[in-house]
């Protein structure tokens, strides 16, 4: 039997990963004023320390005005010398290995998340802001709502909270006031009549927004970028900050744009703009949500996108039955398609989800990069706080409450001592089994999620983004501050120091919707061992569980016997292969997991499913030991809600009418599909009438979303062996749009494998 301890598997990095998603553009200077605020600020409450942190990284960021820039925004290199670039990088480099906020806090710890890959953390940024609060009514609003609140009386803390939201109020302001000086100063040197009146148009922005309402279209996109940047910059990731409905918020300054005498053209100008910035210093993941209502605008902002043609925003379409064809058409799109645009997702069952989590449609919702719905400036979306390897709980069942391999930390196991010890003599008694240990197990993962967030909100609060978010203001409280709240005595030591009073701090919350999103790794896997194990095990009685066990744990290699049970694994039914009761199993383990969850309901935190691995899939198979239906050593897992990689085939059609059975309405953390469309598909109506039939037939099936990929695959081979002749060619990665040679080698390998077993 292998050592589950030995390197013979790297572990899954959990730190690594964290860091993976609070990377930050080259320049930015967050952390390296959380160097110096760190003995300036010593005294300070934590609440107002990070609005000086966020005051001072803002001054320091190197920006400048480029001589064709239509919008106030960049920043980064070009405006600074090696040296302060170094000085951040340095300073990003510390933070990332020795900043408490990404260092799991035992070894025991490390050993669950990186061999069992079971885990809960709290994930930076992954929002949608209320943007539309912010151009109609600007930072003055809120600045106002701030001091009404503490006009009123509150707690010391509460109060100490309020006032860093003051102050990061004046640091955004001060930020817009640093590239207006520096426009006002270019507009003093230029001598041509155009360039004047842009930067005379951008003067008057600055002047205005965000702090006060925009007062035109270009003013309101300013203030979004304005906005875009600062937010980000406040929570040390630049991970999922989406837009929303941005044609629905923007058009009545659209309209009154055109009545003013300007043009479509123009906007659509003004627009790509916008996106090449966002594209410059987000990540591809900035969604940009169009329909279930469409009008003039929505089309204007999706002729700018393909115009830009860049991997950042990414188009979220939410389809409903009754959208026209005419719709459809518009998005349907070879071009759009060649770039991994866009995601399309059914409405209806989009509108359920919500409903069954507890939230309606009134509270307006928005697509939240690639990864299930938000509400609008009511909501933290903490997309990665858990992950639940799927096999594990099915390992459990079959070996009286023991992983295959190894043993649990005591973190762990005492969250599953009081779970019975069932005889697995039936696959009825497994699946009973299944669903305890699963219980078990997300009580584990969720208490881990509690406690990072209750350490971020104590810690790492964020004056800003709380401040974007309803029930901060009226609470004086950080937008992560419930976890802290729920734990009770426990969250104590999560206090940074003795000034405030812990009884008093503790109570009430921050966000009103806070949501955590859980990752069910390798459900596909669970769910055809199931299948393969009763129809080996329990129905033809040609294997034992012990045999089975024992071939796992070996890579089913060394004798014949290993071969042969593997053999037969592999030609067990499968999940999306036209098996009823494949298909069956995989919405089992999918509930086991959903029903856990919803265990775990306390307060105003909700824990949601998901099945969303964008490329982690690799990373997660990397670390995990062969499983029970066949897959070896370190093989990638399923990826999103597809079924195993052996599976996949030409025509969608069982893998369609397989994700739309699962349960989507339990899953609003994202239920993605991925096809592959080649261009010939796309070449004549009669084939983009049929692709858009088959969308329609997912959706009324139940379906959540569907991921299109239709980039050349000979081109992707080409960028795959020669990445430096080839650095522009764009693919959807399991939900946002990244450049194919900044991915891992192994994930594109992974990915032109399936693509091609998808078009056969």
């Amino acid at each position: 039997m292998k050592d589950v301890y030995s390197n013979e598997l790297p572990k899954f990095d959990l730190e690594e990963f964290m860091v993976s998603m609070s990377y930050s553009p080259e320049g930015m200077t967050t952390n390296l004023a959380r160097q110096i605020e760190r003995e300036v600020g010593k005294k300070k409450p934590v609440p107002v320390r990070e609005a000086d942190i966020l005051d001072r990284a803002l001054q320091m960021l190197p920006i400048g005005i480029y001589d064709d820039d239509v919008f106030a925004g960049n920043y980064g290199p070009d405006f600074t010398d090696t040296r302060a670039l170094s000085d951040a990088k340095e300073a990003d480099e510390a933070e990332f290995t020795g900043g408490e906020g990404y260092r799991l806090s035992t070894e025991d710890e490390k050993l669950i998340s990186g061999r069992y890959l079971l885990f809960g953390v709290y994930t930076l940024a992954h929002t949608c802001l209320d943007y539309e609060l912010v151009i109609n009514k600007g930072l003055k609003y809120l600045k106002e709502k701030v001091k009404d609140r503490l006009a009123h009386g509150i707690d010391e803390y509460g109060e100490s909270y309020l006032k860093a939201m003051l102050k990061s109020i004046g640091a955004v302001q001060g930020f817009a006031a640093r590239y207006l000086e520096i426009a006002e100063e270019k507009l003093e040197n230029c001598k041509d009549a155009k360039r004047r009146a842009e930067l005379e148009r951008m003067i008057a922005a600055l002047e205005v927004v965000p702090y006060e309402p925009a007062q035109d279209f270009y003013q309101a996109l300013q203030s979004m970028w304005i906005i875009h940047t600062t937010v980000p910059a406040a929570e040390r990731s630049w991970a999922s900050i989406s837009l929303g409905r941005m044609d629905m918020f923007l058009l009545p300054f659209y309209e009154k744009w055109l009545k003013d005498g300007h043009t479509r053209e123009e906007a659509i100008d003004l627009i790509v703009a916008f996106f090449k910035l966002l594209d410059s210093y987000g990540d591809g993941s900035c969604a940009l949500n169009f329909g279930p209502d469409f009008n003039e605008l929505t089309k204007t902002i999706l002729d700018a996108e393909k115009k830009a043609m860049y991997r950042s925003p990414i188009v979220d379409v939410r389809m409903r039955e009754d959208t026209p064809d005419e719709i459809y058409d518009q998005y349907v799109d070879k071009d759009l398609f060649y770039i991994g645009q866009p995601t399309f997702y059914g409405e209806d069952i989009n509108v359920k989800a919500m409903e069954y989590r507890g939230m309606s449609d009134k509270d307006g919702h928005s697509i939240n990069s690639c990864m299930g719905m938000v509400v609008v400036g009511k909501e933290i979306a903490d997309m990665w706080g858990c992950c639940v390897n799927m096999n594990i709980p099915l390992e459990l069942a079959i070996n009286k409450g023991k992983p295959l391999m190894g043993e649990f930390p005591e973190m762990l196991q005492k969250y599953l001592d009081d779970i019975p010890v069932r005889e697995p003599d039936s696959i009825e008694a497994i699946k009973k089994s299944y669903e305890e240990y699963m219980q078990g197990i997300l009580a584990y993962v969720a208490d881990q999620n509690k406690k990072k967030a209750a350490w971020m909100a104590m810690n790492r609060p964020n004056p800003l983004l709380s401040l974007m978010l309803d029930d901060c203001i009226m609470f004086g409280r950080d937008r992560a501050h419930a976890a802290f709240d729920l734990l009770g005595d426990e969250a104590e030591q999560f206090m940074p120091n003795d000034q405030f009073d812990f009884e008093e701090v503790r109570k009430d919350r921050g966000v009103r919707y806070h949501n955590v999103t859980v990752l069910s790794v390798g459900f596909a896997h669970a769910a055809d061992a199931i299948g393969a194990i009763d129809e080996l095990v329990f129905q033809k009685r040609k294997y034992t569980l012990d045999e089975l066990m024992e071939a796992a744990r070996n890579n089913y290699e060394g004798s014949e016997k290993a071969l042969r049970i593997f053999a037969d694994l592999r030609k067990a039914p499968k999940y999306a292969n036209g098996s009823d009761y494949a298909d069956s199993n995989a919405s089992f383990v999918l509930d086991a997991l959903a029903d856990a969850c919803e265990e775990q309901y306390v307060g105003n935190i909700r824990f949601i499913p998901t099945c969303h691995t964008i490329d982690a899939n690799v990373k997660f198979g990397r670390a995990m030991y062969a499983s029970l239906d066949g897959r070896k050593d370190g093989e990638a897992v399923g990826k999103n809600a597809g079924p195993v990689l052996t599976v996949i085939k030409s025509t969608p059609t069982d893998f369609m009418n397989a994700a739309a059975q699962i349960p989507n309405i339990r899953y609003s953390g994202g239920v993605p599909i991925d096809i592959y469309v080649t261009d010939n598909i796309l070449q004549t109506k009669e084939n983009r009438d049929k692709f858009r039939g088959l969308m329609r037939a997912y959706f009324k099936a139940g379906g959540m979303q569907v991921q299109v990929n239709s980039v050349n695959i000979e081109l992707l081979k080409k960028a795959y062996e020669e990445p430096e002749n080839h650095p522009h060619v764009i693919v959807r990665k399991g939900g946002f749009s990244l450049y194919f040679t900044d991915l891992d080698k192994d994930i594109q390998k992974d990915m032109i494998d399936r693509f091609e077993k998808e078009i056969g």
